[in-house]
């Protein structure tokens, strides 16, 4: 079933290669006041003249990659892969170039079959367990986030939700106290607030310190259950475990070490689940989403700023920044065409370009303390200050949050946790101006572009690797294959296909 969803949700590789290319804001401007139509007979030329960036000359930085990453190097030599890279610096475009290594990344980077199959065991396992402690009748446990909707790399974690009935209805109730307690808050003055969450900042510290699942009595929470559960039957399998209760979304934490799997198991969440199938019909809604998400995600990754209670970016945010970005591309897309009077859609988008204006608008162009962000509604941005909006959206501690509407939970802020954005901000500035230097005059001279900003690991080069066997493989399958059925084919041009097949093996071992 997963690789039934990953199939459908992915886009075919040829379709993206060498994808025609998307002006930046600049250029846009240029054409919708210049003269000159592009639609017209002479259209790819013209088009050829504005798209074609050459190197004045010959340099290097410190941002220059040197070595060709595993993505570019999974179904041809590095011989060919020099040359290819010499012939694109007067051939292809650049941003074309940035663009086709996105499409090799994300081949590279997603699931395999046997990786899914291994996932859905582990999946099944822990099932296994949570209906053992809490019993089959009285939980149901259903997997959220990257892994429902395919998006996840292979050091993704899973993320399960359990939902316990009797405990589902304590939180409600809890909830609705909590209400109440921040309705009675809002009648005190605003020192006496700081003064009562100081209190609590400390005495939640204090039972951190204090919290030893060594000492868990009978009478546990959900997640401390799920802790001892995880202890009394796993411990041998466990490399990692903790439990986070004094977070908005208290979860439990683990790695499996035979599979080097980590989970995150939360309770009674229901918007888990929702989240995922809204994300899912955005995939089939923007094609470009799914690449653009596994190169962010690495991204952030690679940074420690993918965790939402350290501060950073959790998956759910970063695919709404995408989405935003993207409804507004295609906003603005569509004004140029109207302003031009051509109708006709482009068919694919050049991925090197969306990163790139990605990168600008969440790094440079993003008022973070005025605008707040809405995917719903084909998307829009609001004053999160405004008087309807600033109870939820606004952060007087930290103002220069990034305001982000859930489109699940309107009066929700999905950015709230992200109290690292501004060190996300100068990664998004940074990363565009290297980007920059690669693609626009002077051109910067690198074998790889998207490797300026993603540093290739160990996982990728291994990957890489057992692609290559595994494509080996499969033409060794059908070479054996054809054989076999011209087996019974005594006829002279049958004996002559097998001679030259056998010329063709022995130079390839040579």
């Amino acid at each position: 079933m997963q690789s039934d969803q990953s199939q459908a949700s992915s886009i075919d590789k040829a379709e993206w290669k060498d994808s025609d290319f998307l002006l930046f804001k600049d250029d846009v401007e240029n054409l919708a006041s210049s003269s000159t139509d592009l639609s017209g007979p002479d259209s790819s030329t013209q088009r050829q003249e504005v798209n074609n960036v050459r190197p004045s000359k010959q340099n290097t930085s410190i941002t220059s990659v040197t070595e060709i990453p595993p993505w570019m190097d999974t179904s041809i030599s590095k011989d060919t892969v020099t040359s290819l890279s010499n012939y694109r610096q007067d051939k292809i475009k650049p941003l074309v170039d940035l663009h086709n290594e996105i499409v090799d990344f994300e081949a590279l980077m997603s699931p395999q079959p046997e990786e899914v199959i291994e996932r859905e065991k582990f999946i099944q396992e822990v099932k296994g367990l949570m209906e053992k402690t809490f019993g089959k009748e009285n939980c149901t446990v259903h997997v959220f986030g990257s892994q429902s909707t395919g998006l996840w790399l292979p050091t993704s974690d899973i993320d399960f939700v359990v939902q316990l009935p009797g405990e589902e209805e304590a939180q409600d109730e809890h909830q609705e106290n909590k209400n109440n307690h921040d309705e009675s808050k809002n009648n005190h003055d605003e020192r006496s607030n700081k003064l009562h969450e100081k209190e609590n900042k400390l005495k939640e510290q204090q039972e951190m310190k204090n919290y030893n699942i060594h000492n868990m009595t009978d009478n546990q929470s959900p997640l401390n259950r799920i802790g001892s559960a995880l202890k009394e039957n796993w411990i041998d399998q466990l490399s990692y475990l903790e439990i986070i209760e004094n977070t908005r979304i208290p979860i439990v934490k683990f790695t499996h070490a035979p599979t080097n799997i980590s989970a995150d198991i939360c309770f009674n969440q229901k918007l888990g689940t929702l989240a995922a199938d809204l994300v899912k019909r955005f995939l089939d809604a923007m094609p470009p989403l799914k690449p653009l998400t596994f190169v962010l995600k690495y991204f952030m990754a690679s940074r420690g700023l993918n965790e939402p209670y350290s501060g950073g970016i959790g998956s759910f945010m970063l695919q709404m920044m995408i989405i935003s970005f993207l409804q507004q591309r295609e906003r603005d897309a569509f004004n140029l065409l109207q302003h031009r009077h051509h109708q006709q859609p482009v068919k694919h988008m050049n991925l090197g370009s969306l990163l790139l204006e990605f990168f600008d608008l969440y790094g440079n162009q993003m008022n973070y303390l005025t605008t707040g962000i809405s995917v719903r509604n084909d998307g829009f941005y609001f004053p999160k200050g405004s008087k309807e909006r600033k109870e939820h959206f606004w952060q007087a501690a930290r103002p220069f949050s990034l305001a982000l509407e859930n489109p699940l939970e309107i009066t929700s802020d999905v950015g709230r946790p992200s109290f690292r954005i501004q060190l996300i901000q100068r990664a998004f500035e940074v990363s565009y101006n290297v980007l920059m230097s690669h693609v626009s005059e002077p051109i910067v001279n690198t074998k790889s572009i998207l490797a300026s900003i993603l540093r290739p690991t160990e996982e990728m080069k291994l990957r890489a690797t057992l692609l290559r066997v595994k494509d080996v493989d499969q033409q060794s399958s059908l070479h054996s294959a054809m054989e076999m059925s011209s087996d019974g084919d005594d006829s002279e041009e049958a004996r002559n296909r097998q001679v030259k097949r056998r010329k063709i093996r022995k130079q390839r071992k040579s």
